[in-house]
């Protein structure tokens, strides 16, 4: 309450010119330098390798989880696709959010080098590529907000250069990626049929799809004109699998998640049947959104909620088993990768499934990170990994899959970071469905 000395104005005046300066500068350079330009990738031929390729991304799925359902009956499609497989506990630091976790399994490249990290991207007044979360030093990332507030938008792939594994098959054959964070806006002349992570939520809402929501972007009419069949056919493949536990006090949340599964595995395998696709990319979040979201219904409902979150919990893992049976049944290589999801510690491992010829059936390899996803599915398919990715495929249990490695190429080359495309009406409908399925609050 009482009046500064001089020099006290001074230093208050001092740093309030100063930390706005220094904030606004963290934001240039973090977008710019997160941009760069346009690069070609370096001259390469594809090897022989896999005729076809399905890569499944599965959240919330770690190895206790499947070592106990186990016991109950649960994953035994699964556990069965194992015995003819080759597995690899999979591990990473715990704290990460999905976002970024599966970025990283895509591009092979670190967070310090894709730029996504968090669920949600704070867009700041004049800035056209929204800012990470976690750009930056965390108080003068918070300064920045505070002094230029702007909004959450969701986490999109605006400000990644580096191309994904569907990218980089498409730079030599057709592929398909289904729901993958960060795919929006899909980009047309790529090579790839893209649907990206805004599609479930604007046919859900009967909201428009002339926004960089697929690749080619006539795909969203197709996808629209078939919805409504696909919806009937996951209910009814869920009353079936579900039984008692549809109607149960979690059925809507059992509902959701599997609507969001089923649906990606249909559109892929429709999109897939095009005898020119060479590898799809389909990811699978809903275990991981079923634990968050009953997690947080559980205390409040005492015993009643741990027996119903018991029951949930198990009649998923059944229904996912189901699905990951079929899955395992398709032709040509089959990798799935498992992540702990939001609920990892530093103990939870996942693991990295390979049903493809010559992998060693029954054969648990050494542990993987989530950075030699990517150069393992590149040898699957022919292709050399880049000197810029960090890991590197394993070698045990794949001797006779994978080709001895060939000189790495120099580098995969950049996109072109979206700037304005990056702005979207749908924002703010995104960023409520993700607080609806518990990713954000």
């Amino acid at each position: 309450g009482q009046v500064p000395g001089r020099q006290r104005r001074f230093v208050v005046l001092l740093a309030g010119i100063l930390l706005p300066a220094t904030a606004v500068g963290l934001a240039v350079a973090s977008i710019v330098g997160s941009a760069g330009g346009v690069e070609e990738p370096s001259p390469f031929e594809p090897g022989p390798g896999a005729a076809r390729l399905l890569l499944v991304g599965v959240d919330g799925l770690d190895g206790e989880l499947v070592q106990a359902l186990a016991e109950r009956g649960g994953f035994r499609r699964l556990l069965a696709g194992m015995e003819s497989a080759a597995v690899f506990p999979k591990r990473r630091e715990a704290g990460l959010e999905p976002p970024e976790v599966w970025t990283t399994v895509l591009t092979g490249m670190p967070a310090s080098a894709h730029g996504v990290r968090a669920v949600g991207a704070a867009r700041l007044p004049g800035v056209a590529t929204p800012l990470p979360e976690r750009a930056g030093p965390a108080p003068l990332g918070a300064a920045l907000r505070f002094l230029l507030p702007g909004r959450t938008v969701p986490a999109s792939g605006a400000g990644r250069t580096v191309r994904t594994l569907w990218e980089i098959v498409a730079l030599r054959e057709p592929a398909v990626a289904v729901g993958w964070w960060a795919s929006w806006p899909a980009r047309d002349g790529e090579g790839a049929w893209v649907v990206s992570d805004r599609v479930l939520p604007k046919l859900l809402a009967g909201a428009a799809g002339e926004d960089r929501d697929t690749a080619p972007a006539s795909l969203f009419d197709r996808l629209r004109s078939d919805f409504p069949e696909d919806r009937r056919a996951a209910r009814a493949e869920f009353d079936a699998r579900f039984g008692r536990a549809s109607g149960g006090p979690s059925g809507r949340l059992l509902w959701e998640s599997y609507l969001i599964d089923a649906y990606a595995l249909r559109v892929a395998g429709r999109l897939a049947s095009d005898p020119a696709v060479a590898a799809s990319f389909v990811y699978l979040p809903g275990l991981d959104i079923l634990r968050g979201r009953i997690a947080a219904a559980q205390a409040e409902r005492g015993l009643s909620g741990v027996l119903d979150t018991q029951e949930a919990i198990e009649s998923y893992a059944r229904a996912l088993d189901a699905l990951l049976g079929e899955t395992l049944e398709r032709d040509g290589a089959v990798v799935i990768v498992a992540d702990p999801g939001r609920a990892a510690t530093p103990e939870s491992e996942g693991f990295v499934l390979v049903r493809a010829s010559g992998a060693e059936a029954g054969c648990v390899g050494p542990t993987v990170s989530d950075l030699d996803v990517a150069p393992l599915v590149l040898g699957l398919v022919g292709f050399p990994a880049s000197r810029e990715m960090p890991g590197g495929a394993p070698r045990g249990c794949l001797e006779a899959a994978l080709p001895r490695e060939a000189s790495r190429i120099a580098t995969y080359g950049r996109r072109a970071v979206a700037g304005e495309a990056a702005r979207s009406a749908f924002d703010r409908e995104m960023v409520e469905r993700l607080r609806s399925l518990g990713y954000l609050r």
